[in-house]
């Protein structure tokens, strides 16, 4: 059994848990996603205190009734809680047999099934699934098609990498079950009291016992001791050992069978276009916002000093739309900033080309999403590569557009400009997302080439 136990170890640490790694780490980017879409949307808010929460241990946030004043205050910090426990999973969890034992699986399982996601019903399992539900019917039922798309996808990835995170609990359960029992059966049962075959009870006091004085602090599990006696002593003990046996074997497979379970290449830049492909909605929404802070600059009483410019220009064949505008940006942690010219219709253009683009890459469905999935490896990464900088331009420009129309306007004006801090937030936030799954890629793919140059695989 203790072979057996170690070989299980090994096979959960090298492949099990690096995939359940990746799985949280692929939750947290969809969580993010949806969050963001709900804040862009009114329906919650960003949480003024996430910052100031302090975790040391994972735990999973309230899930009693709401009321309907405070629904959308309660559900704000909900939600960012939720998002903190998984990031504090993804920061500060180790992934290994030895770190994820009983108790902590026990919370980690119910932190992913805070929030059911297949389906997500009106009468969810917790206060918090059934209003998030409402705030979901009221996107799928809006206008905004981009939105809609959106959300469906996010709930589908949600949904999928759940049940996978699941999985992997499970197996990870089952093994620290039999690695504790064969645990006491190596270190506390030869030291309790020898009982009579029948007395469940007295067995169970005297292996308590033992338990307390050979490993002061640890959990007693007593119904693991139960089949631990059921195990050795029961009449069908030998039937279950051999079940318990063959549960812990790991089916050996061929070495190239291995790399493809762990090295999805095509699936983590998939991933890296799907990420991106949701910052469409804050590109659409960035260049909405700068459009319209352009038009009331624009439009604007003009004074008699401007109108006789404007004229001018328009005599000459340049219109003030024409003319390029030089914006500021900060490139690093350049004290200095650098200038830019950006015209602005051509940009505005190429922008709403892209957001349109990516709306299309939300279907699976899509001639553009089906499309990338038929192209080689080397051209997929290439596409990824270049949405990654031509995002990281638009990023740029649109954040030194939108100041240079705020620093333009007249004071009394500038009431009516808007921002559009959450948009760049959330597009620079998958735009470092995806630029980390490609280069997941890319460190992925020289390591299989080396171990091909080595002779290995």
């Amino acid at each position: 059994m203790d072979e057996a136990i170690e070989k299980r170890r090994a096979y959960l640490d090298l492949q099990r848990l690096p995939q359940m790694r990746e799985a949280f780490r692929s939750y947290q980017t969809f969580f993010e996603g949806l969050l963001n879409l709900l804040i862009r949307k009114g329906l919650t808010r960003e949480d003024p205190y996430k910052y100031d929460q302090k975790i040391t241990e994972i735990s999973v946030p309230p899930d009693d009734a709401l009321t309907e004043t405070e629904k959308t205050d309660e559900m704000s910090y909900r939600l960012s809680a939720f998002r903190n426990q998984l990031d504090y999973m993804n920061t500060s969890y180790q992934f290994s047999t030895e770190f994820l034992d009983l108790p902590r699986l026990k919370r980690i399982s119910s932190l992913i099934g805070y929030i059911s996601w297949r389906p997500l019903p009106d009468t969810g399992k917790g206060a918090t699934s059934r209003a998030l539900v409402q705030y979901v019917e009221k996107i799928r039922s809006g206008t905004d098609s981009m939105a809609a798309g959106i959300l469906k996808d996010t709930l589908v990835q949600l949904d999928k990498t759940t049940r996978q995170i699941a999985t992997i609990i499970s197996e990870l359960v089952s093994f620290q079950r039999e690695s504790y029992k064969c645990t006491l059966r190596r270190t506390v049962l030869h030291l309790a009291s020898p009982v009579a075959a029948g007395k469940q009870d007295e067995a169970m006091k005297s292996i308590k016992r033992a338990f307390s004085q050979a490993n002061p602090g640890q959990t007693f599990y007593p119904e693991l001791v139960v089949e631990i006696l059921e195990e050795d002593s029961g009449q069908t003990g030998e039937e279950r050992q051999q079940a318990l046996l063959s549960d812990l074997a790991v089916v050996e497979e061929k070495r190239e069978d291995v790399v493809r379970k762990e090295i999805p290449h095509r699936e983590i830049l998939m991933e890296a276009v799907r990420i991106l492909a949701r910052t469409g909605i804050d590109l659409s929404g960035a260049m909405d916002t700068v459009s319209g802070n352009r038009q009331i600059l624009f439009e604007r009483r003009l004074t008699l000093g401007e109108r006789i410019r404007r004229w001018l220009a328009e005599r000459v064949g340049r219109r003030e739309e024409d003319r390029p505008i030089e914006i500021e940006y900060f490139e690093g942690a350049a004290l200095v900033p650098k200038t830019e010219q950006v015209y602005y219709l051509p940009f505005e253009g190429a922008v709403k080309k892209k957001a349109s683009m990516y709306a299309s890459l939300l279907s699976r469905a899509s001639a553009a999403f089906q499309k990338l999935e038929t192209v080689g490896e080397d051209q997929l990464l290439d596409f990824v590569s270049k949405q990654i900088m031509e995002l990281q331009t638009m990023h740029r420009r649109l954040g030194g557009l939108n100041a240079y129309f705020q620093s333009e306007a007249p004071r009394e004006l500038r009431p009516n400009l808007k921002g559009i801090k959450l948009n760049l937030s959330a597009m620079m936030n998958g735009i470092v997302k995806a630029n980390q799954r490609k280069h997941d890629y890319v460190a992925m793919r020289e390591e299989e080439e080396q171990m091909k140059r080595l002779g290995i695989g």
